[in-house]
C-alpha cells in the first residue's frame, strides 16, 4: 500500500518537497500510510501547517486525528483547512488531550464503528466554530 501512495506522489515545487521530506523525517511508521493519504489530500498550501503538527506528535497518538482529518476531506473538503488552522494554534498538550481522551476510542475502532469518526469530525468542526466565535468576540 506504502508503494502505490509513493507512486502517486506529484511534487510540485522544491519547497514542496522540502516540506514532505521533514515529514516523512519526523512520522513514525505506524502513522506513515495516514500521513502521507493526508498530505497528497490537503491543498498545497496547508502542507507547511500539516508537517509542525505531526512533528509535535509523530507517533501513534495522533493516529485518530488523521483518522479524523482524511474523514473530513472526503465528506467536506473545505473544513480540513479550517481544523488544521485550529490545531495549529494549540498547544502540544491539548493537542495531545484531543487525540488521547476525545478522539481516541479504542473498542469503538476496533470493532468497526467508522460512525465515530464521523462523530469526530463533527466535533472537531464545532470546536472551530467556538474557537472562531471567541475571537471575533475580543
Amino acid at each position: 500500500m506504502i508503494h502505490q501512495i509513493l507512486d502517486t506522489i506529484v511534487v510540485h515545487s522544491a519547497e514542496d518537497l522540502a516540506v514532505l521530506g521533514r515529514g516523512l523525517e519526523t512520522v513514525e511508521l505506524p502513522c506513515l500510510q495516514p500521513f502521507l493519504r493526508l498530505f497528497l489530500a490537503i491543498p498545497l498550501d496547508w502542507r507547511e501547517v500539516l508537517v509542525p503538527l505531526v512533528e509535535e506528535m509523530p507517533g501513534e497518538e495522533a493516529q485518530p486525528l488523521y483518522d479524523t482529518l482524511l474523514h473530513l476531506q472526503a465528506t467536506c473538503e473545505d473544513k480540513v483547512t479550517t481544523v488544521l488552522q485550529m490545531l495549529g494554534a494549540l498547544h502540544k498538550k491539548d493537542k495531545t488531550i484531543l487525540c488521547r481522551d476525545i478522539l481516541s476510542h479504542h473498542e469503538a475502532q476496533l470493532e468497526g464503528h467508522s460512525s465515530s469518526i464521523g462523530i469526530h469530525a463533527k466535533v472537531l468542526l464545532y470546536l472551530c466554530e467556538c474557537d472562531l466565535a471567541r475571537h471575533k468576540s475580543r
